[in-house]
């Protein structure tokens, strides 16, 4: 999680309970072992919570890719044959820590690292702020192609585009399974997302087939 009452000291910490063990890189077993609780929905599953959301004073973005960057260099280095890492990174407003030029020079330094099996992957997803107001929603926009489709006047969700990896064709089947159309020039980027949309990225990029 990124954050931080200060602007010149952000907050980068591990979001899950502090007994989970292993830093930011958590081994599957104590991701089990650290979920806090169930939510009863109304179609009467249960899913499993690991963490809360916090939207909370700055976003240090920049910081927050650096670290990431840092960690996917670190693991690809000892998982050479592993499938690459995917990055999920989830915001509800633009980098305070930074300018464009660094978001998108950042990205760019997440998709250089990767495996045999190819490049690290990076989800940008814009969180829409007025999911929880009363009137009209903005549209979101899920993996579009080009820039000229974002908001005219947005510098934020160009660079966030820019940032963002290019839809890679093995995916291409699972995107189009949950109903998304996109196309080979794709980026892993939804704009104005809602909860829903949201829930959507993080299942194209945890396929059901992958999490069982």
């Amino acid at each position: 999680g990124y954050s931080g009452q200060e602007r010149a000291e952000p907050t980068l910490t591990n979001m899950l309970p502090e007994d989970s063990g292993g830093g930011f890189v958590i081994p599957i077993t104590s991701l089990v072992e650290a979920q806090l609780r169930t939510d009863e929905v109304d179609s009467g599953m249960k899913p499993a919570i690991w963490v809360e959301p916090v939207a909370d004073g700055w976003t240090p973005m920049c910081g927050a890719l650096k670290l990431a960057g840092r960690i996917v260099t670190d693991w690809t280095k000892e998982h050479p044959r592993s499938f690459p890492p995917m990055i999920m990174n989830i915001t509800d407003g633009a980098m305070t820590d930074g300018d464009g030029d660094e978001l998108v020079h950042l990205g760019g330094l997440i998709h250089s690292v990767g495996t045999e099996d190819g490049g690290a992957l990076l989800f940008d997803v814009h969180v829409s702020s007025a999911n929880g107001s009363v009137g009209p929603k903005p549209d979101a926009l899920v993996l579009p192609d080009c820039e000229t489709v974002l908001p005219r006047g947005d510098a934020f969700a160009r660079d966030l585009w820019a940032a963002s990896s290019e839809l890679p064709a093995k995916l291409m089947p699972r995107v189009l399974s949950v109903g998304v159309a996109a196309t080979p020039r794709s980026r892993l980027f939804a704009y104005n997302a809602t909860g829903e949309v949201l829930a959507t990225m993080l299942d194209i990029g945890t396929p059901l087939e992958v999490a069982r």
